[in-house]
């Protein structure tokens, strides 16, 4: 590739296994870039601050940070392992497609930054995520933050939400220490237009949900500004099996019956007293995962589902109930297969789609669930996931199953009124439900 009239020559790197990663380039196939992940990158595209689009998994880790050369040699072993990592997009339109790149080199996906002594971790996570990822490169980077505590350093993956959805990213984060291989990503033929335009129509009621009328559910305008807040809190998972062993609800199910009460408690007056019992609740976005398993991309595999969290609902137990009726794996199975169909529509109802999913999320909750009891380092402090921030969304929340433990981030738009009071309150919702079994 020349830039700036000279010849860049490709950095030869080796992976774990010794094998020669531009070798392996010239091996893989180009991919379809479909108009899902083509509509992600148009989205970061026309807001200031494109990190709001990118997603991640972080741990903090004791001791001082590695060398920039020892973790250089992990992400380069990693690209060898994990193909897909070598993937960046290419083309416009219908041609825009994922291609390896033939100048990939691991040191241009590492980042470390010092940060101010005694800052959040959090915070310097959402700085962090500003440093650019250049379209011509795979679009992800590893960032290595260090400074804000003695003692301790800050490690996060992290992605564009059009080369990765959450699932993928936690599967990218705890393979980098691993020596697992990981398959390539495998091409795919769209199927005929008709059977495309037939096979969607079983998702349209689906989608028509997430269109559904929005509730009041705090006290400000629709927050707007461009700037971001982040905490996390840590659930224990005590309750959690309590919980699961006495009503068959799943990690997720908890997950969305806490965050009910939770909001329920930051925002009484408006679920409660007279009229509030006869309001609807609250319908949120819920992303699912779309990949398949072992295979972190390219793209964003994504689809969505809407749940309505119940509020309203004075009960603790009828709260878990009604998520429970909503929020169920046969459900999640349906969307997958046939949202699936939608990376195949053509891009220019896409372009349609997106404009009318930019309206229909506007001052909405956005809530992502991650399965990965496995994603935590040996010697982690603690592992939060970073969620993305769509324009218009006051509030993302994901949660990290991590088996003995779910953490839990919220990020929030600082014009948000009484953010800061929510983290307490899903550790008072979550004991309050687990107190009624």
């Amino acid at each position: 590739m020349r830039r700036g009239g000279r010849e860049r020559r490709p950095l030869p790197m080796t992976g774990a296994a010794g094998e020669d990663v531009q070798g392996q380039e010239r091996r893989l196939p180009p991919l379809r870039l479909g108009p899902v992940d083509l509509a992600l990158l148009l989205e970061g595209d026309a807001v200031p601050d494109e990190s709001y689009w990118h997603l991640g998994v972080a741990a903090r880790l004791p001791g001082p940070p590695p060398g920039r050369e020892v973790v250089r040699e992990l992400l380069a072993q990693a690209a060898d392992r994990l193909p897909a990592l070598t993937y960046r997009p290419a083309g416009r339109g219908a041609r825009a497609r994922w291609e390896p790149d033939p100048d990939f080199d691991a040191a241009r996906h590492l980042t470390y930054q010092r940060v101010l002594p005694g800052e959040h971790v959090e915070q310097a996570v959402l700085d962090g995520l500003r440093h650019p990822l250049p379209r011509d490169r795979p679009l992800w980077s590893l960032l290595v933050l260090h400074g804000h505590a003695d003692g301790e350093h800050v490690v996060c993956y992290r992605a564009h939400h059009a080369f990765q959805g959450g699932a993928g990213a936690a599967t990218v984060f705890r393979s980098l220490p691993m020596s697992r291989r990981l398959p390539p990503p495998a091409p795919s033929q769209p199927p005929p237009l008709l059977r495309t335009a037939a096979g969607l129509l079983p998702a349209v009621p689906e989608l028509l949900r997430l269109l559904a009328p929005r509730a009041r559910w705090h006290d400000g305008r629709t927050p707007g500004g461009h700037g971001r807040w982040m905490r996390t809190v840590r659930l224990d998972g005590g309750p959690f099996r309590r919980l699961a062993a006495a009503t068959g609800a799943t990690v997720a199910q908890i997950n969305l019956a806490v965050l009910s009460g939770a909001l329920r408690a930051w925002s009484p007056h408006l679920w409660s007293g007279p009229g509030g019992g006869r309001r609807r609740g609250l319908t949120i976005w819920l992303p699912v995962g779309r990949g398949e398993a072992g295979r972190p991309g390219p793209g964003s595999r994504t689809g969505l589902i809407a749940v309505t969290l119940p509020c309203a609902e004075p009960s603790p137990l009828g709260r878990l109930r009604a998520v429970m009726e909503q929020a169920h794996q046969e459900r999640a199975e349906r969307v997958r297969e046939r949202q699936a169909l939608a990376d195949h529509v053509p891009h220019l109802w896409m372009r349609a789609a997106r404009h009318v999913g930019r309206r229909a999320v506007r001052n909405r909750v956005v809530a992502t669930m991650l399965q990965a009891p496995a994603t935590t380092p040996v010697n982690a402090l603690d592992t939060f996931p970073v969620p993305v921030l769509p324009d218009g969304v006051p509030l993302a929340a994901a949660f990290l199953d991590l088996g003995r433990a779910v953490t839990v981030s919220l990020v929030a738009r600082t014009s948000l009124p009484r953010a800061e009071q929510l983290p307490p309150l899903l550790e008072q919702a979550l004991e309050e439900l687990a107190g009624h079994v």
